[in-house]
């Protein structure tokens, strides 16, 4: 060790990068390493990685307490040189600083190096943390060492870590070697029931996809919970997804398993506004504005409860059933009614344009009650006084006899009260039944007024409506 760095009785010459160090044949002769022409050429080694290997053949010491990337150095280039305890002393080393952070590249090294202990060790951290590694982690590694990692770690689902890591060329490597069953391999969900070519799409991985289709990737496959690729695409926003699907000719019919969903139910729910021009593709190609799900909504009602401003102006402006109904037996225009606070919130409000569209402005309910019954039965009093000028059947009865003006009385509603009367509601309509069926004969035949005086705010409605029959 005294003979480091001396020029006592040297016989050659290290030439690192910058600089010359005396060196003695012979002690490098035991390590194996011989110079030419007494000059030993290292000027492609680092500065600091060279001295720290030189000064280790002279003394057997390494200083360990250096960075990572460098004992990473120092591993590799005493690999190279054939210096087997340099390596297994940094092995040791890094073994013990090894990460969830460090460990894929520390696996690389070891692989590269024949580091067996550390290449284990550091392969554990990697199953460990499999879930928390990304595809930054791997970007270095080679698609060959790769492609056996995942073997040895993701034996169900090779392909789609693969897809999820990014790796267009471990991806071919697959595909490849297992061109015997790529219609079922390709096809096949992961165990969390993804696609490979959805997750692709999902990470943006055109290239990936494109490549994946070229190999009978089937646009029209389900996932694990039985929803297409283009419902995926729609159900989380991902226009990019839904686009290259409608250009490789998805189907647009499929539907939901659980809710019976189409891709334009989910796109009017969601609210995403990117995909109005997918909305637009889907309705060109046929897809019916109409269809109801499970629950019997049509993309237009659920835009409506969903405030979709954009979605509800494209499905108005073409032929759309204004009618229809959902389970519970509401039109389009009942949705749009809750959205009205307000005189100012009804100006240009989805119920105005359901209206300008000539959508029946008090539609009557399958119970016998109307629109308006149904308002003023939830104490919905602004959106009922909105609806009042335009409906013309404002006496309509329930199959109690009671009109809106008799709900309207019976609960107080004073301002809803003036605007039925003001609208033309007829105040001396009798019911048919009683309130209830513990009621006495004398509540039969009960008018407007009758109502008033037996309801939650008597004497104001009471004073309104004698008014209004006095002029």
């Amino acid at each position: 060790s005294n003979m480091y760095a001396t020029n006592l009785f040297s016989d050659m010459m290290i030439q690192l990068k910058d600089e010359k160090i005396p060196g003695h044949q012979l002690v490098f002769a035991a390590r194996n390493i011989q110079a030419e022409n007494g000059v030993l050429d290292w000027e492609n080694i680092a500065q600091d990685i060279g001295r720290a290997i030189v000064k280790y053949i002279y003394t057997d010491q390494i200083d360990l307490s250096s960075p990572e990337e460098v004992q990473l150095q120092i591993m590799r280039t005493g690999h190279r040189l054939n210096l087997t305890a340099l390596v297994e002393k940094c092995e040791s080393s890094l073994i013990l600083v090894t990460s969830v952070k460090n460990c894929v590249s520390f696996y690389m090294t070891a692989e590269e190096v024949a580091a067996a202990s550390l290449k284990h060790h550091a392969s554990s951290l990697i199953s460990t943390y499999w879930d928390e590694l990304t595809s930054e982690d791997f970007k270095e590694m080679g698609a060959p060492l790769l492609y056996s990692m995942l073997k040895e770690k993701t034996a169900g689902s090779i392909l789609h870590s693969a897809v999820h890591l990014h790796r267009e060329d471990v991806v071919f490597l697959y595909l490849v070697e297992n061109s015997a069953q790529l219609q079922s391999l390709v096809n096949s969900a992961d165990s969390n029931g993804d696609l490979a070519l959805d997750i692709a799409l999902r990470d943006k991985q055109i290239g990936i996809a494109e490549t994946l289709i070229k190999h009978k990737a089937d646009v029209n496959a389900k996932d694990g919970r039985g929803w297409s690729l283009l419902l995926k695409a729609t159900g989380r926003g991902d226009l990019t997804a839904a686009k290259f699907l409608l250009d490789h000719d998805t189907s647009i019919s499929t539907t939901t398993p659980d809710t019976m969903d189409t891709a334009l139910h989910l796109i009017a729910m969601g609210n995403h506004q990117g995909l109005i021009p997918v909305a637009k593709v889907l309705l060109e190609r046929g897809l019916s504005p109409d269809l109801q799900n499970r629950a019997g909504a049509t993309p237009l009602h659920l835009s409506l409860s969903s405030h979709n401003e954009e979605m509800f102006d494209l499905l108005l402006s073409r032929p759309v059933d204004l009618s229809v109904t959902d389970v519970k037996g509401h039109p389009p225009l009942y949705y749009a009614c809750l959205k009205l606070t307000d005189e100012a919130s009804s100006v240009r409000s989805f119920a105005a344009r359901l209206l300008d569209k000539g959508t029946n402005s008090n539609p009557v309910y399958d119970n016998g009650s109307t629109l308006l019954h149904q308002l003023v039965a939830e104490g919905r009093e602004y959106p009922a006084i909105f609806l009042c000028p335009h409906a013309s059947n404002l006496d309509h009865q329930d199959q109690r006899g009671f009109t809106a003006l008799h709900l309207a009385a019976q609960n107080g509603m004073l301002n809803l009260v003036t605007q039925l009367i003001k609208c033309g509601a007829n105040i001396n309509v009798q019911t048919s039944l009683a309130l209830s069926s513990g009621d006495q004969e004398e509540r039969y035949k009960l008018t407007p007024l009758h109502c008033a005086i037996l309801g939650s705010n008597p004497d104001q409605v009471v004073d309104i409506m004698l008014q209004e029959k006095g002029t």
